[in-house]
């Protein structure tokens, strides 16, 4: 939970929160120096803990309780409040609308199959967007939107299908300040056996940090 933490922080209530997460650290997708210029960041308004997952929650008096386990030391730790939020993710709800009824493959985790065109295993049937369960932007349902209209309307021969290509999908994470990034990550590059040169330039060095007066990575 990173977008919503940082604004409450700047609403005033700073001191108060607490920001509970299962990952080892924020952002654990991105590369370690991001996290923890985030983690920096964050700490400046509420308290941050990471590695716990929540067990349970309740109530003691006017009081939230929340129980979690350390996911290194197993040690179970409580952490007390006056509210919680509770930001679970995203998950499949092909458990309601069974999609494998129609002869359409989902995966262990109920996203639906498909392939390199966004075909279904059933011919005729195409998805894309939030339920192929890969790059969960809106702009990526768009660019994938156009690759299936173009397969279903304009191509008269399997040789012009176009292929979805997400070797540069770019995302944001609107929290403060923005982490935004595009293509391989250092550590990826890095594990291909590339070699990477890495270039750092202050936000504050930009006329946009006159108008935010922020810093972004």
């Amino acid at each position: 939970m990173r977008e919503p933490r940082h604004r409450r922080g700047e609403s005033g209530r700073s001191r108060r929160d607490l920001g509970l997460g299962r990952s080892p650290r924020l952002l654990c997708g991105e590369d370690p120096e991001i996290s923890q210029r985030l983690h920096e960041s964050f700490s400046r308004y509420c308290r941050v803990v990471t590695g716990y997952e929540v067990l349970s929650v309740e109530r003691n008096g006017e009081k939230k309780v929340v129980s979690a386990r350390g996911t290194k030391d197993g040690k179970i730790r409580q952490f007390e409040g006056e509210e919680v939020l509770l930001a679970a993710g995203r998950r499949s709800n092909s458990d309601l609308l069974r999609p494998e009824r129609t002869g359409v493959e989902i995966d262990r985790q109920g996203w639906i199959r498909v392939d390199e065109y966004l075909q279904t295993s059933k011919k005729g049937i195409w998805a894309l967007g939030d339920a192929i369960g890969k790059h969960m932007f809106r702009h990526t349902a768009n660019y994938e939107a156009r690759i299936v209209a173009h397969n279903i309307l304009l191509v008269q021969g399997e040789a012009e299908r176009k292929a979805a290509d997400y070797h540069a999908v770019p995302y944001a994470v609107f929290s403060h300040p923005t982490v935004a990034g595009v293509g391989m990550k250092e550590s990826e590059a890095k594990a291909r056996g590339l070699k990477v040169l890495v270039g750092r330039a202050r936000y504050t060095d930009s006329p946009g940090w006159l108008w935010l007066r922020s810093t972004a990575w």
